[in-house]
């Protein structure tokens, strides 16, 4: 019959899943002043439906380490719960300095450990302002 004829071809038809969807990081870029950190908390731009396990690191861009502008996280993770959005605030310390400068740049690299996240690596600057007190 033509019901019996229907069932076998939907049944024999072969679905393929969905293609998977990858997290997207949101990292908004801050300012603070030097001597006080400058602080980033990453988000997501929907709930993920399994814990996200991200890290992240921060690396010099005018704002220098040597210099002694601020002192740089090494590479450290953490875990957003699923179908939450905010993670951690993270504060990346800057340091007071004697020498008058303009507002330096540093850079906050955020990336999937456990997930791909949409693009390969998401970063942001923290601007620190100079202290003119």
């Amino acid at each position: 019959s033509g019901g019996y004829r229907w069932g076998t071809a939907v049944a024999n038809t072969v679905v393929s899943p969905p293609a998977s969807i990858r997290p997207t990081v949101l990292v908004a870029a801050k300012a603070g002043v030097e001597g006080q950190p400058v602080t980033f908390t990453p988000s997501l731009k929907y709930p993920y439906s399994r814990d996200l396990t991200l890290c992240y690191n921060t690396s010099d861009g005018t704002a220098t380490v040597a210099a002694g502008d601020y002192t740089a996280l090494g590479n450290t993770c953490f875990t957003i719960s699923a179908w939450t959005t905010i993670g951690p605030t993270i504060a990346v310390p800057t340091l007071l300095e004697t020498v008058t400068e303009t507002a330096e740049t540093l850079k906050f690299n955020v990336w999937g450990s456990t997930t791909p996240i949409t693009g390969t690596i998401k970063a942001t600057a923290g601007t620190i302002k100079a202290n003119t007190t």
